[in-house]
C-alpha cells in the first residue's frame, strides 16, 4: 500500500514539473507574451525575449505602436533596379537581412542587440531603432534615415571627420551601425557610454 501511494505521489509530482516546464517554454514566445511598457524620454522599456528576426521586430513594433511602425521593405525603400542589383542584392547574399536590420552589441553590455530601419504607416518617416538589453529597451535615433542601408560595424577604430578639414577618430568600445546612402554619404552611429552619437565617414 505504501508503495502504491509513493508511486502515485511521484507521478503527480512529475506531471506538475512537466506543466511548469511548458509554461516557462511558452513564456519565451515574443508573439504570446504581454509587454509592459514605460516611457523615459526617447527610450522605451519593454519585457520580451531577444529574438533578432525582422518578423519578430515587426511583431514587437505592432504591439507597442498599434501598427504605426514596421521594418522597411524593398518596395518602400525606393531603390532603383541598378542600385538594388549592384548594392543591395550583392550584400544580401552574405546577410539576408541587409539593408534593414543588423545585429551586434550596440550598448556595450555584452548582450546581443538589434538595429532596424523602420518606417511609419504613411511612409513619410524613416527611423533607426535600437532594440537593446535582451529586447527590454528601445532607443530611437533622431535623424531621418530614408534611403539608407545599415550594416553592423564590429569594434574598431573609425576614421571620420568633424568638418571638411578636420579629421575625427573614434575608437568603438562595442559594435556600431554603419549607415550608407549609396554613392552619396555615410556615417557610423555608436554608443559613447551614455547615449548614441554619430561620426561622418563619407560625403
Amino acid at each position: 500500500m505504501r508503495l502504491l501511494i509513493l508511486i502515485a505521489s511521484f507521478s503527480l509530482l512529475s506531471c506538475g514539473q512537466s506543466s511548469s516546464s511548458k509554461k516557462e517554454s511558452d513564456a519565451d514566445s515574443i508573439t504570446s507574451d504581454p509587454i509592459s511598457v514605460r516611457n523615459s524620454g526617447d527610450t522605451m522599456y519593454v519585457d520580451t525575449p531577444n529574438i533578432p528576426w525582422i518578423g519578430a521586430v515587426n511583431d514587437l513594433l505592432k504591439k507597442l505602436y498599434s501598427g504605426k511602425w514596421h521594418v522597411v521593405t524593398d518596395a518602400e525603400s525606393g531603390w532603383t533596379k541598378d542600385v538594388f542589383d549592384y548594392f543591395v542584392a550583392a550584400e544580401r547574399k552574405k546577410d539576408a537581412d541587409f539593408p534593414y536590420l543588423s545585429r551586434g552589441d550596440y550598448d556595450c553590455d555584452g548582450k546581443p542587440d538589434v538595429a532596424a530601419l523602420v518606417t511609419d504607416s504613411t511612409h513619410k518617416d524613416f527611423k533607426l531603432v535600437f532594440i537593446l538589453d535582451d529586447w527590454k529597451k528601445l532607443v530611437w535615433w533622431k535623424e531621418d534615415v530614408q534611403g539608407g542601408a545599415i550594416k553592423n560595424l564590429t569594434k574598431s577604430e573609425v576614421v571620420g571627420f568633424e568638418d571638411i578639414e578636420k579629421e575625427k577618430k573614434v575608437q568603438l568600445k562595442c559594435d556600431g551601425v554603419d549607415i550608407t546612402w549609396f554613392e552619396k554619404s555615410s556615417y557610423v552611429v555608436y554608443w559613447n557610454g551614455k547615449a548614441f552619437e554619430n561620426v561622418w565617414t563619407g560625403d
